[in-house]
């Protein structure tokens, strides 16, 4: 969402800068700290049930996740996006400041991921195909992450979800 906002600002500056407004050179420097933002690498995914009865429990992830990452904090969710997502979780990884959101959809159907680290996404993915219970048939697929749908198995690898960016 971000890089669209940051997009179409892009697009705005320039067409000042086009138009050699009086603003033109704030413009260009406005122009020049959005390309820089833009550059920021923001990882995100989704791991989605495709079909089947599995589920991503949220007592179970809640569990599960404060026993591997200690400091993890779940944030629930509150007005109209309470219909949607439970909540999140804000798992610390990968040094100060560094986190990784997961998103938990209302039904257990769906986690979104969202790092500004491949790597660290890559880590909590194949943390979580190895969840007791999680499908071995693929019907969970990791979304977004390529340009194909990823069919998800147990022990996946963080290696082998590199690998597909590479």
């Amino acid at each position: 969402m971000w890089n669209l906002l940051l997009l179409g600002m892009g697009q705005a500056v320039e067409f000042l800068l086009a138009r050699s407004l009086p603003w033109g050179d704030r413009a260009a420097s406005l122009l020049r700290v959005f390309a820089a933002v833009q550059d920021v690498a923001v990882s995100e995914c989704i791991l989605a049930v495709a079909e089947g009865d599995f589920r991503f429990h949220l007592a179970e992830l809640q569990a599960a996740v404060a026993e591997r990452w200690p400091g993890s904090v779940f944030v629930p969710e509150t007005g109209r996006v309470a219909s949607v997502c439970v909540g999140y979780f804000e798992v610390p990884e990968g040094g100060p400041g560094v986190t990784l959101q997961l998103d938990v959809d209302v039904e257990g159907r769906s986690l979104a991921a969202e790092s500004g680290d491949a790597e660290m996404t890559a880590q909590v993915i194949a943390w979580l195909t190895c969840l007791p219970g999680f499908p071995a048939d693929g019907s969970v697929i990791l979304a977004e992450w390529a340009v194909d749908f990823v069919p998800l198995a147990p022990a996946t690898t963080a290696e082998d979800l590199l690998a597909i960016l590479a």
